[in-house]
């Protein structure tokens, strides 16, 4: 996995990528850490990149949704940065904490107008299973291998995939993170590709893949 930051290599598409997912997406899953370690983050659909029209009448036309997504920020809720963009953005964001998470976060979220909603056992399992129930019906799951590992390591993975992988042999070790699954685990999950192509970035070679299973 890349670690995001001034040493991992860039791509275009797999911004403009993100980007599509979250215009597809009824709510977006992210953690504190992500939030603490990419300070000046935030989620909207590519305003500063001149596409946010166009994705905000895909989402609009083609997806079917009118309404701003919920971004779900699943955290200890120790030190989380209130003051972080991605807390003040286009998506309507919810801090999912445990119960034992201090006991000040609802005001000082409300002061930010940031919702809080705790949880006894946090774990993605149930966060997941609180947001289907909720009537949620895609999540954009922009979290690190620490949270979706389990997933992939008892089989279940989860239900669509979208894989960008540099294909280049000179990336910073510092821009080197956790392993990710293989293409045959993955293809033990998801069956082949649905779709794939490559390119060529200023930063080099990429391919990107799409897997999908039916629920």
């Amino acid at each position: 996995v890349l670690r995001i930051g001034e040493h991992s290599p860039k791509s275009e598409l797999d911004f403009f990528l993100l980007h599509v997912a979250r215009a597809r997406a009824t709510s977006i899953l992210t953690t504190g850490r992500i939030l603490r370690e990419e300070p000046s983050l935030h989620y909207d659909l590519g305003v500063a990149a001149g596409f946010a029209p166009a994705l905000e009448d895909y989402r609009r036309r083609n997806v079917g949704l009118s309404s701003r997504p919920r971004l779900v920020v699943v955290t200890r809720g120790d030190d989380l940065p209130f003051a972080h963009p991605a807390l003040h953005g286009w998506a309507r964001p919810t801090l999912f904490v445990p119960e034992t998470a201090p006991a000040s976060l609802e005001d000082v979220g409300a002061m930010h107008a940031v919702g809080v909603r705790r949880f006894a056992t946090l774990d993605l399992d149930g966060v997941l299973e609180a947001l289907l129930e909720e009537g949620e019906q895609t999540i954009s799951i922009e979290a690190g291998v620490a949270t979706t590992a389990e997933r992939y390591a008892r089989g279940s993975g989860f239900d669509e995939l979208v894989l960008g992988r540099v294909l280049g042999s000179s990336i910073d070790a510092r821009a080197i993170g956790a392993p990710f699954p293989d293409h045959d685990v993955l293809e033990r999950y998801y069956g082949p590709p649905t779709g794939e192509i490559h390119v060529v970035e200023p930063s080099g070679p990429w391919s990107f893949a799409r897997y999908r299973r039916d629920r």
